[in-house]
């Protein structure tokens, strides 16, 4: 099978996305399919990739052959892949809401919509018209072949680290590393914010009892042996057990809506939960449930039920193709216009942190100095 995968970036960052296609496209090629990835933004990612012996393109038509499937990640990417190879049915997945480039597109091509949990499901379904049975959930899961160690826990943690690439307050990482200090932990930070992301984090993880993540991050934490608490900007979420598993993958391990607001005492609460057999059972079922093989083959599935749908149904006109992509190319007026808007608060959110921890670094160097005075 000739399979196109598409996404965004394949630049610095590795993000959920970034490391799911980078796998998938290795996982397929390694069962026998042809595969090549496009993406419009490559980088050191795209470099290593390549090293790896895939195919990495700027350019869906220098991919080396016509796909008999694409598997469209983010809108613009999918759209252009779409495009390049007329006649190509599609599948779109899509892993958030929040990101302007995840809002599915609309067009006659894409046979199937496949969402990362179950929370996703009504937001697509009213985007592309579609009801909610018709939009596959395809749930997040952990390449084991990458994080094969399980660490064995002790009766109470000691060194808990926040991890992942997303923002976090600096007031609320303040607020965590007290509770963890008075929990007699150690914290350390992981992850762009902080400036030292990973892009292997299989030996980290298993140095750490207690990690505080969400989504992936969580997902690769919990297989990897150590007890979890969901955490993020939006408040404080559960420490993972078994019963709440299937519950929280549903929503991709993301803070529920009715989670407190970060405080120091919702934080040692949570951690007061710390269990190390509830942590070892949650993660025997993580690595049941949600092996990156187990995605893997259903993904060769959907793409196998998905092209003999489109070879037995009525194939849209080219009217119809172009009445589709008319209205995308006009979905992408307000996204364009907003983006230097959204730039400029993403630079002021930038300046307002590294100020913040200019002033954090310039208060702990004057306490040290303090410290070795008192000596």
């Amino acid at each position: 099978m000739n399979v196109l995968l598409t996404n965004d970036e394949l630049h610095e960052v590795r993000g959920g996305t970034q490391i799911f296609i980078a796998d998938l496209a290795q996982a397929l090629q390694d069962r026998g399919h042809r595969v090549a990835v496009y993406s419009w933004l490559c980088g050191s990612l795209a470099d290593e990739m390549r090293v790896s012996g895939l195919s990495v393109v700027g350019d869906p038509l220098q991919c080396g052959f016509v796909p008999d499937i694409i598997h469209g990640q983010h809108h613009l990417a999918t759209m252009t892949a779409i495009t390049a190879f007329p006649g190509v049915p599609a599948v779109y997945h899509c892993h958030g809401y929040l990101p302007w480039q995840e809002r599915p597109p609309v067009h006659p091509r894409i046979e199937r919509y496949l969402a990362m949990a179950d929370a996703l499901v009504p937001w697509m379904a009213a985007v592309t018209g579609k009801k909610n049975e018709d939009v596959l959930v395809l749930p997040n899961s952990v390449n084991l072949s990458r994080f094969g160690r399980v660490r064995q826990l002790g009766p109470s943690p000691r060194h808990a680290l926040l991890f992942g690439n997303a923002f976090i307050p600096p007031e609320s990482v303040s607020r965590l590393r007290r509770a963890c200090e008075r929990g007699g932990m150690t914290l350390d930070l992981v992850g762009a914010q902080f400036g030292n992301a990973v892009s292997d984090p299989a030996g980290l993880l298993t140095q750490y009892d207690l990690v505080f993540a969400i989504g992936r991050s969580a997902m690769e934490a919990m297989a990897s042996g150590c007890a979890v608490v969901i955490f993020s900007a939006y408040g404080c979420g559960p420490m993972m057990t078994p019963d709440l598993l299937t519950a929280m993958s549903g929503r991709n391990f993301t803070v529920p809506v009715e989670a407190p607001a970060i405080s120091v005492r919702s934080l040692i609460a949570e951690v007061g939960k710390f269990h190390p057999g509830s942590a070892s059972a949650l993660t025997r079922l993580v690595r049941e449930r949600y092996s990156f093989d187990h995605t893997c083959n259903r993904m060769a599935e959907i793409y196998t039920e998905t092209i003999a749908s489109w070879n037995v149904r009525p194939h849209p006109s080219p009217a119809q193709e172009s009445v589709a992509l008319s209205q995308y190319i006009g979905s992408l007026g307000p996204l364009i216009k907003g983006a230097d808007e959204r730039t400029a608060r993403l630079r002021t959110q930038r300046e307002k942190s590294r100020e913040r921890t200019g002033r954090l670094k310039s208060k702990l160097a004057g306490l040290e100095r303090r410290m070795k005075q008192a000596r």
